[in-house]
């Protein structure tokens, strides 16, 4: 082998190595990324990160409230008839979680299940108004130690539903 061909071959590995210690340094920098939740109705799905999140440690009151007002999140269609299907990672099952609708919290007690389902008749349909909302807001909010009761939070997500 000649000197040229040594040094280059010396030369890329010394490239590989920079670059495989760059990319471990770049991994080791990123956060860890949020547990998710999803939507389902039919064949439509969406699913995002927590809107709220300390990276699994109990979110201080005064944003978890902040929080809750949020109208944001990624959204989905369905009309009355349809089924809404909730899924969440098992980490968030594990310790429990809750659904609010427009602010509301609908189960005084935590879901413990990684699937959730609900009529869209009942999601969508308004007492004040006496008729079908155009949209609801859905939260789902992560207790921070298993309980039944909603004490401490550790993350929540915001969906918009939309209707047909």
């Amino acid at each position: 082998m000649s000197t040229f061909t040594s040094r280059g071959m010396g030369r890329r590995a010394a490239a590989a190595v920079g670059v495989a210690s760059l990319s471990v340094a770049f991994l080791a920098a990123c956060d860890k990324p949020t547990p998710v939740a999803q939507l389902t109705v039919g064949s439509t799905t969406v699913t995002s990160e927590a809107t709220c999140y300390e990276d699994g440690d109990t979110i201080p009151r005064a944003e978890v409230i902040r929080c809750l007002s949020e109208k944001s999140g990624k959204s989905i269609s369905m009309n009355e008839l349809d089924q809404l299907r909730i899924g969440v990672d098992s980490e968030v099952a594990d310790t429990g979680w809750f659904l609010f609708v427009n602010g509301q919290q609908l189960y005084p007690e935590a879901i413990k299940k990684t699937y959730f389902q609900w009529k869209g008749e009942n999601l969508l349909y308004d007492q004040q108004a006496g008729g079908f909302a155009d949209k609801a807001q859905v939260q789902i909010v992560q207790a921070a130690q298993d309980s039944e009761q909603l004490k401490d939070v550790k993350g929540l997500w915001h969906f918009t539903v939309k209707r047909d």
